[in-house]
């Protein structure tokens, strides 16, 4: 059976440490990046929505302002 120091311990327990953070950061990078997409794709819609009706309206006021 192979004994570890407890010095070698500590430094297999910080190495895991370590992984973990390092996993942790990876998925929450992930599901940072797929937030920013999932927002990016919604703004994407909704300005597209909001101009088309927009646009018959701004061109009315323009000729309502000719005609002024």
């Amino acid at each position: 059976a192979t004994h570890f120091s407890v010095r070698e311990m500590d430094l297999w327990a910080a190495a895991a440490t370590q992984l973990g953070v390092a996993v942790e950061n990876a998925r929450l990078l992930r599901e940072t990046q797929s937030a920013l997409r999932m927002r990016d794709e919604f703004m994407s819609i909704a300005s597209h929505e909001l101009k088309t009706p927009l646009t018959p309206l701004k061109m009315s006021l323009y000729l309502m302002g000719r005609k002024l």
